[in-house]
């Protein structure tokens, strides 16, 4: 007799009892959904539904509209996905979630932060302010309002603490913080008359919701990281005053310097950008001491930062 197929039969008697009990079947149920509750899509998911929840909760919808999932397209040939809006009389809310627990590190300008969970594990992940920041840009863009009408906001839901609280500014909250965030808008910047015409607005230049669209903003997302490149480039000691970039282009926040160009004797508006291969495009600067001067950026930005 087979000594695998033995022991196999071995097993199996001994579990033929547990099989029969109910118990071991909730148990078995319980141990499975908690192993799909931590896949980072699931946690997103998860997230996401949290965040819906207080909203509904905590904002008179006599006051308050949020419109999930929101996928628009970024200006620069692809698309960016916002996890909420939230419309009122007060502005717009573009609320990124992220359902996260541990330490979170990270300051305003940083291009990372760190999570660290009990135990030692500890990961990257995306500064969200900067991404979130291309979310307002992109949004205020399609809608035409003015950038001081659109508010970003993060919400780490779960079991996270910000260790580096004093680096960061008041609009990353945990849990339902966020609420406490936009109820702390009182300014009416909006008539009720212009905020249905923002709801309608949003929902012509959405993408329609669903798998595919997920799918091809993945992809999209995907294709942008393989562009950046292997080493990036250092930072100046004394960076310059960075142009304010026209309507048209995705900025990065204020203090977060631009990197310094390379040589541009060769380069023109559609050529391939030096750094990560994007296109370059051509724009003018309206502040600064710069202002009305035209210069070339990277189509990729703010993942690539070149200025020629």
């Amino acid at each position: 007799m087979d000594p695998v197929a033995g022991l196999l039969g071995a097993v199996a008697n001994a579990l033929k009892p547990f099989l029969l009990m109910p118990a071991f079947w909730l148990i078995a149920l319980m141990v499975l959904g908690l192993a799909i509750c931590r896949l980072p899509g699931v946690k997103g998911w998860i997230g996401e539904r949290l965040v819906n929840l207080q909203c509904r909760l905590f904002l008179p919808r006599s006051d308050y509209a949020m419109v999930p999932n929101v996928t628009i397209p970024d200006g620069l040939g692809g698309t960016t996905q916002i996890d909420h809006v939230v419309v009122s009389r007060y502005g717009l809310f573009v609320v990124e979630t992220k359902n996260m627990k541990g330490w979170i590190f990270g300051g305003e300008h940083d291009a990372q932060w760190t999570q660290k969970i009990h135990g030692g594990h500890s990961q990257k992940f995306q500064n969200p302010l900067r991404q979130n920041f291309k979310h307002t840009v992109s949004l205020a863009q399609i809608l035409d309002l003015p950038r001081d009408k659109v508010f970003s906001c993060i919400a780490f839901v779960g079991e996270a603490t910000l260790k580096t609280r004093d680096k960061l500014p008041p609009s990353v909250r945990t849990n339902a913080g966020w609420v406490s965030f936009v109820k702390e808008h009182r300014t009416q910047v909006l008539t009720q008359d212009e905020v249905e015409a923002i709801l309608e607005r949003i929902q012509e230049a959405r993408l329609a919701p669903g798998f595919r669209t997920h799918r091809e903003h993945v992809r999209y997302v995907k294709g942008l990281k393989t562009k950046e490149p292997a080493t990036p480039a250092p930072e100046p000691t004394a960076p310059p005053s960075a142009p304010s970039l026209d309507a048209g282009t995705v900025a990065a926040p204020a203090a977060a310097p631009i990197a310094p160009p390379t040589s541009t004797a060769s380069l023109c508006e559609g050529a391939a950008c030096p750094r990560c291969g994007g296109r370059l495009v051509a724009r003018t600067a309206r502040q600064g001491q710069n202002a009305g001067q035209r210069f070339l950026g990277c189509s990729n930005y703010p993942t690539c930062r070149f200025v020629g």
